[in-house]
């Protein structure tokens, strides 16, 4: 029997200081993600293979489609646009030393294998050239389905760095690329990631070219991947008064909570804070 797990915006709850959260700690912002764990059957499936589970209480074998349904696809694209929001926020913060680059395809590039090596081929010819660099890179398909990427560069050792377009050009032959420095923002991570999660209002033009380009994605794939000099957030667990305590002197500049269904029965809440020293940026998880 397939269950239907939605997700929705709620009112936002009032967190008990003995509640343990999950806190991403970064350079630019922290993060904490208080679960509310509620009454669920969800904990009485337990997997068993690649598409099947097992009913721990009746012992009902249950098998589902290895396949993700658009609706997973999007999910796994909104938790690894999260993911990718927490780590650019921990590296880059709009300084001299960084650059944005956007590599696109002359011709259609369907092939997601072949068009990753190309990337990798790339980078490894920039290296070369640039041995102090380290990247981010995002991989998004275009309306016509030819991918194409999205990269933020950082010099971890120059204060400033310059990027020699005759240079690129040499090193990237498949098409065309655009280098700009990064715009002046609070919030990198959610500036650069809001283009990866679908907006829905209205059911918007933009909001509908979004959701065909999901099936472009194939099965198992990697919205980003960085560099070896690229630092993740640390990750830790502390009670949320732990938590308050840290921030006491930050400005929140976001906070939401989303209800999980099952079979339109709310079954968890999840939220989500965000805090920084200075500014505020709207971020839309």
């Amino acid at each position: 029997m397939e269950q239907n797990v939605t997700r929705k915006r709620t009112d936002l709850k009032e967190i008990g200081g003995d509640e343990v959260s999950k806190v991403y700690i970064g350079i630019n912002v922290i993060e904490a993600i208080t679960t509310e764990k509620m009454n669920t059957n969800i904990k009485n499936y337990k997997k068993v293979s690649g598409n099947s589970c097992v009913n721990l209480a009746t012992g009902e074998c249950i098998e589902f489609s290895k396949e993700r349904k658009p609706e997973q696809k999007q999910t796994h694209i909104i938790r690894a646009a999260n993911e990718l929001r927490r780590i650019i926020n921990n590296n880059f913060k709009g300084d001299d030393s960084e650059v944005f680059l956007t590599l696109t395809y002359r011709k259609p590039m369907k092939d997601y294998s072949q068009a990753n090596k190309d990337f990798l081929a790339f980078w490894n010819k920039f290296k070369y050239y640039y041995k102090t660099c380290d990247y981010i890179r995002v991989i998004e398909p275009q309306g016509n389905g030819s991918w194409h990427f999205h990269v933020l560069i950082k010099s971890f050792k120059t204060p400033y760095l310059f990027i020699d377009k005759a240079v690129v050009s040499k090193l990237w032959t498949h098409g065309s690329f655009k280098i700009k420095r990064l715009p002046f923002v609070d919030n990198f991570g959610a500036y650069f990631c809001a283009s990866f999660k679908d907006n829905n209002e209205n059911a918007s033009e933009k909001a509908l070219l979004k959701g065909k380009r999901l099936n472009y994605y194939p099965e198992n794939f990697k919205l980003y991947t960085c560099s070896y000099g690229i630092q993740k957030p640390l990750k830790t667990y502390m009670t949320h008064q732990e938590f308050e305590d840290m921030v006491e002197f930050s400005e929140k500049c976001y906070s939401c909570t989303t209800a999980i269904e099952i079979d339109g029965v709310e079954v968890n809440t999840i939220t989500y804070e965000q805090y920084k020293m200075e500014g505020c940026y709207q971020n839309v998880l």
